[in-house]
């Protein structure tokens, strides 16, 4: 049976490697433009057929300050992917990229993903891969997913004044994914539209006292895919939460007075 297909950017791949494309996106906070698909047969002759079938990427660099940590985020997001600079004549700079266990790779794609799992950089020849590998190598969807710490979180949600936070531009990018209409910038920072996106969240996934703010179950529902929450530290933050409100309470059917 054949992949179901779709576009991104105008360029044909299959729904697969689109999500790994999300993955990746996500990883790395950005998105990427796609120069060349796959299913792309007799397309780019200096591509020695590996987008003839599935699985195959050309992401533009353009504008790009450090093209390898960019490639570490889509090899951690399950492709087998090469920063390729400039060669004149050839082709301009990009990240070539094969997602690793595509059942529609053509054989040229299949015979890089080897290379890339012995070391080598995919080209004729086959010489050492000069971009950072990861270990293990994952196959998608089973990847190593980022973190977002549910405490750091919850707190800018809930203060007036929140910073800039990375955990928090995470959470922002994946409401934009699952929740429609969104439409946030991923400054990290947990403003009123953030707050109201993940409200709107919560009701999607039919959350009990639903008030935009982030707690484990509704976080954890959202990162399904995309990112594991973190509970370091939450307990400890919960129990005095607890404790604060309980003495408040008490305060106010036993309250106490300054000894004269």
């Amino acid at each position: 049976m054949a992949m179901e297909r779709t576009t991104v950017d105008g360029r044909t791949v299959n729904k697969r490697t689109a999500d790994m494309l999300a993955l990746w996106q996500f990883n790395a906070l950005t998105n990427y433009y796609v120069v060349q698909g796959s299913y792309n047969a007799g397309g780019v002759s200096a591509s020695a057929g590996t987008h003839d079938g599935g699985g195959a990427l050309d992401l533009s660099v353009y504008g790009f300050d450090n093209e390898k940590w960019h490639v570490k985020q889509g090899r951690l997001a399950g492709f087998a992917a090469w920063y390729r600079p400039t060669r004149p004549g050839l082709w301009n700079e990009h990240i070539h990229a094969i997602a690793i266990g595509d059942p529609e790779a053509s054989s040229g794609a299949k015979q890089q993903v080897d290379e890339y799992k012995a070391g080598g950089d995919g080209l004729v020849g086959s010489a050492p891969d000069p971009d950072p590998r990861v270990k293990p190598i994952p196959l998608y969807p089973a990847c190593t997913h980022k973190r977002v710490n549910l405490l750091t979180v919850h707190r800018q949600f809930k203060t007036k004044n929140p910073k800039a936070k990375v955990g928090v531009t995470r959470v922002q990018w994946v409401l934009n994914e699952k929740v429609p209409g969104a439409n946030l910038i991923c400054d990290g920072v947990a403003g009123e539209k953030t707050r109201a996106a993940y409200k709107k969240w919560e009701r999607q996934i039919q959350a009990e006292n639903p008030d935009g703010i982030p707690m484990k179950k509704s976080l954890t529902a959202l990162g399904k895919g995309r990112f594991k929450v973190s509970v370091l530290g939450w307990e400890k933050y919960r129990k005095a939460q607890v404790d604060k409100t309980k003495a408040a309470e008490n305060e106010k059917v036993n309250p106490t007075f300054p000894k004269k």
